[in-house]
């Protein structure tokens, strides 16, 4: 997760947190529950690094509809290095709560 405020100064590898889905709540062990509600996404195809143009993107889409957004922002993989050895293939999600 990265921190929406972060993101919106270019602080593009500032990760708040990592996350990965579970089945399951975790017993003993602090958990962050992504909240429900409605989402602006956008995919991001090749190499995840290179989100800055992706984000202005979002930011203006949200800007320009008058949303709020949420505090953090999801990357998702997608297609990663597990399914090909391209970086070029690679696709992204990512997604920010909007209001």
């Amino acid at each position: 997760m990265l921190d929406v405020a972060d993101l919106r100064k270019n602080h593009l590898d500032t990760y708040a947190y990592f996350f990965t889905k579970v089945i399951t709540k975790p017993k003993n062990h602090p958990y962050h529950l992504k909240p429900a509600g409605t989402y602006a996404v956008a995919y991001l195809m090749g190499n995840y690094y290179d989100s800055k143009a992706t984000y202005e993107k979002l930011f203006d889409w949200t800007d320009e509809h008058k949303f709020k957004t949420g505090k953090y922002s999801y990357k998702e993989a997608v297609i990663d290095e597990l399914a090909t050895a391209s970086p070029s293939e690679y696709l992204t999600k990512i997604s920010i709560q909007v209001f």
